[in-house]
């Protein structure tokens, strides 16, 4: 069992690697044209401080990037989670991977767990790479920050947006094993994410960028007020994703293959 696994656990690595890739690079372009703007054009305020320049900067690519990661990424997001199941199935693959000695539930376990990782791990790294990216371009010179707490931030922002691009990628997953068609899980999920948002985005943006652009005693860049640690919230998104696992588990197990 345990090398009929590692096999099933490489070929999906196999057929998602690019899509992952894609994934990768699509979260990383807020720092793309962050760079890009930076080089073409000049600070503008050129009175200012060498210190308060690069404050503005780091804040301005972590509020960009955070920004982009909480609406257009978890549609990404979306988008890949509803590929990671259907694509095999209505290409009908997933009739020959279950005639091998491979149950149900393992077959959906390395399948959420690789997409899931690989969706969290499209999140955080662009936002650390971004905040490592503009302290670096800041060349060190940002007041009341050292490199170690501008990571910390980034390390606190990529919690909560990992485990938002969880829970998306969760229930997405979820709606495609019930439909079982990439469109429809798409459609589905996309759905989903907009009431979610609808409902939902003035709190995720106070919980993790307001205290940061509208801060009411420090000055920025006072980065220890991004993304604030919030145990209920954080818990909540992570209770729910393992709900909607539980039901995509559930489903598959009744799922009738035709």
């Amino acid at each position: 069992m345990t090398k009929a696994l590692k096999a099933l656990f490489w070929k999906e690595w196999r057929e998602t690697r690019g899509r992952w890739l894609a994934l990768l690079l699509a979260f990383h372009i807020p720092l793309a044209v962050g760079l890009l703007l930076a080089l073409t054009q000049p600070a503008n305020d050129p009175s200012a401080g060498v210190e308060a320049v690069a404050a503005h900067r780091v804040v301005v690519a972590l509020f960009y990037q955070t920004a982009y990661s909480f609406t257009v990424g978890l549609f990404l997001i979306a988008f890949f989670a509803a590929g990671s199941f259907a694509g095999e199935l209505e290409r009908r693959q997933m009739y020959f991977t279950l005639d091998r000695p491979i149950r149900r539930a393992w077959l959906l376990a390395v399948k959420f767990g690789l997409g899931a990782a690989q969706s969290v791990i499209a999140v955080g790294a662009s936002l650390v790479s971004t905040v490592t990216v503009s302290y670096a371009y800041a060349g060190g010179d940002v007041a009341g920050a050292s490199f170690s707490d501008a990571l910390a931030a980034s390390a606190r922002g990529a919690t909560w947006l990992a485990l938002m691009a969880l829970l998306v990628f969760s229930a997405t997953f979820t709606l495609t094993v019930f439909f079982g068609k990439w469109w429809s899980g798409v459609v589905a999920g996309a759905l989903a994410l907009v009431t979610l948002l609808y409902f939902m985005y003035f709190r995720i943006y106070g919980w993790i960028l307001y205290d940061l652009v509208h801060p009411a005693v420090h000055s920025p860049p006072y980065l220890g007020a991004y993304a604030a640690w919030q145990a209920a919230p954080l818990m909540v998104m992570a209770l729910l994703a393992g709900l909607f696992y539980a039901a995509a588990w559930w489903l598959f197990e009744r799922k009738e293959l035709t």
